[in-house]
């Protein structure tokens, strides 16, 4: 959806619901995280500027295998990005369901080809 035609959405809303409410949107950045400096991830980004605006995620829906912005985060490290999220006291984050409980589903790849997919939580220290 074009910037334009959510603003106009936003304003209508906002218009006939008569009140100003929290509206969530997704930008997505492409990044390189194998050399990527972390004491700088946050900067420059919407937490850091307005973090009364920001939700924080590591995944969500899209970004699982098969799916329009498939970006996995290795399983090793996501401990370490939810810790990022959830140890920071501005924005709001968000803990993608899949990541805590797991999902198994059934979609097509790029070669039209349907897979079956697991992907499993997280492991904590307890696991």
């Amino acid at each position: 959806m074009s910037p334009a035609f959510v603003n106009e959405w936003v304003d209508h809303m906002r218009k006939v619901a008569g009140k100003d409410f929290f509206i969530v949107g997704e930008y997505w950045a492409p990044g390189n995280l194998p050399d990527f400096d972390l004491t700088t991830i946050f900067n420059d980004s919407l937490v850091a500027v307005k973090p009364e605006l920001a939700v924080t995620v590591v995944a969500n829906h899209d970004t699982q295998p098969l799916q329009a912005l498939e970006a996995p985060v290795d399983p090793w490290f996501k401990p370490l990005a939810y810790a990022l999220l959830l140890l920071r006291e501005s924005g709001y984050p968000c803990v993608f369901y899949t990541d805590l409980y797991s999902a198994k589903y059934t979609d097509k790849g790029r070669m039209a080809r349907t897979m079956r997919l697991i992907c499993r939580r997280w492991k904590t220290l307890k696991s």
